[in-house]
C-alpha cells in the first residue's frame, strides 16, 4: 500500500515539475520573464569608440592595436573581447589624463598575450601574436612619450 501511495505522489510531483518547466520555457520564449529587466547581453566591442581625430594623443596607436586584436583570427572570442576592452580602456584612461592607468591596461594586454603564447597548447598563431605585439609596442611608446 505504501509503494502505491509513493508512486502516486511521485507522479503528481513529476507532473508539477513538468508543468513548471513548460511555463518557464514559454515565458523565456516570449521574453516575458525578462520584462522590465535590463538585458544581460552586452553589445559587441567596437574599436570605433576610440576617437582618432585627436592628434595630440595616442588614439591612432590604440585604435590600430584594437583593430589588430579584432582581426586576429586565431584568438577565441573571449580572449579577443578581453584584449579589445583593455585597448579601449587605455584610450579612456588617456582621455582622463591617467597615463599610468593606461599603461596598466596595456600591460594586461601584454600579460594576456604572453599567457596565450605560452599555454601548453598555444592559443594564438605566430602571425597574430607578432602583429599584436608590434602594435602593443607602438602603443606603449606613445603612452611613454605622453607621460614624459
Amino acid at each position: 500500500m505504501k509503494t502505491k501511495q509513493l508512486a502516486i505522489f511521485s507522479a503528481k510531483s513529476l507532473t508539477r515539475i513538468l508543468l513548471s518547466a513548460a511555463i518557464v520555457t514559454l515565458l523565456l520564449a516570449t521574453g516575458s520573464a525578462n520584462a522590465g529587466k535590463p538585458s544581460s547581453v552586452t553589445p559587441p566591442l567596437n574599436c570605433s569608440n576610440i576617437n582618432t581625430d585627436d592628434s595630440n594623443s595616442c588614439n591612432t596607436e590604440l585604435f590600430n592595436l584594437c583593430m589588430v586584436i579584432n582581426e586576429a583570427d586565431s584568438l577565441g572570442n573571449r580572449d579577443r573581447d578581453t584584449m579589445m576592452s583593455k585597448a579601449i580602456g587605455a584610450d579612456i584612461k588617456l582621455e582622463q589624463d591617467k597615463p599610468d592607468d593606461a599603461h596598466a591596461k596595456l600591460l594586461r594586454i601584454e600579460n594576456k598575450l604572453d599567457s596565450l603564447i605560452n599555454a601548453p597548447k598555444t592559443k594564438i598563431s605566430t602571425d597574430d601574436a607578432d602583429n599584436i605585439s608590434g602594435s602593443l609596442i607602438n602603443s606603449h611608446m606613445c603612452v611613454d612619450y605622453l607621460d614624459s
